[in-house]
C-alpha cells in the first residue's frame, strides 16, 4: 500500500514537569525534548511503521 500525505510540518516541544504548576509559581524541568508533530505526519510516520509505503507533500519554512 502506497499513502501520499499533504499537510504541514508541525514541530512539537514536549516538557516533562514533576507537577503540574500552581499559578505564579516556578517548577524544575525534568526533561524536554523536540518531536515530529502535526495529524498528517505523525500519521504517515504511524503508517510507515507498519510497512506502509509513505510519501509527505508540504512545506517548510523558517519562522525564526
Amino acid at each position: 500500500m502506497a499513502i501520499v500525505g499533504i499537510g504541514t510540518v508541525v514541530v512539537d516541544h514536549v516538557v516533562e514537569l514533576p507537577q503540574y504548576p500552581q499559578s505564579d509559581t516556578k517548577v524544575e524541568i525534568l526533561s524536554d525534548w523536540q518531536q515530529l508533530g502535526g495529524p498528517v505526519p505523525v500519521a504517515l510516520s504511524t503508517a510507515a511503521h507498519f510497512g506502509a509505503g509513505c510519501a509527505f507533500l508540504g512545506r517548510c519554512g523558517d519562522d525564526g
